[in-house]
């Protein structure tokens, strides 16, 4: 089954040219949400998954990064099963997520972002956990989060850009 996500630009590069080829406003139109773009990758997983799950565990936190094809990908944060009656943005790789992200050593429904008051994430209990600047963060409890933190979700680090933030970054690159 086609996401709907599939059809859009997935990668830094993509979204650089459309920055280019469109004005502001209509850049801003179209793709103002907070963004993960993933920076590295680490970790090493272990020989085999978990009984009953489908998440992979980590063994270390050495670099490594033999899904290079992850690197500088963009995930943009935003809503899009709205039947759910929290108002998060539901990160994972469970088909109920929000932003849909298939990879190993991410559970199902790995963090929650919310947006509501202020950028906030929140770790949902996943087997690998979920870090802010290198610091595991406590399951089940928000934590603050800024335009160019480092966010971790099990073996991918991401850096993190609140919503018009991504497309000034992107200015960098014109």
């Amino acid at each position: 089954m086609a996401r709907a996500e599939d059809s859009e630009p997935r990668y830094l590069r993509e979204f650089v040219a459309l920055r280019r080829a469109l004005s502001e406003q209509e850049f801003l139109m179209k793709w103002s949400f907070p963004a993960l773009v993933v920076h590295t990758i680490v970790g090493e997983l272990a020989p085999a998954k978990l009984a009953g799950r489908r998440t992979h565990p980590m063994l270390g936190h050495v670099e490594y990064a033999p899904v290079e094809s992850l690197v500088e990908r963009v995930w943009l944060l935003r809503r899009r099963i709205l039947d759910r009656p929290d108002t998060h943005v539901l990160v994972g790789q469970g088909a109920d997520c929000d932003v849909w992200i298939p990879e190993y050593t991410l559970s199902a429904r790995h963090c929650a972002f919310n947006f509501t008051d202020a950028s906030a994430l929140q770790d949902l209990g996943s087997l690998n956990g979920t870090k802010l600047d290198g610091v595991p963060l406590q399951p089940r409890k928000w934590h603050p989060l800024a335009t160019g933190r480092q966010v971790s979700l099990a073996r991918l680090v991401f850096v993190y850009y609140a919503a018009g933030a991504f497309a000034r970054h992107l200015d960098l690159f014109a």
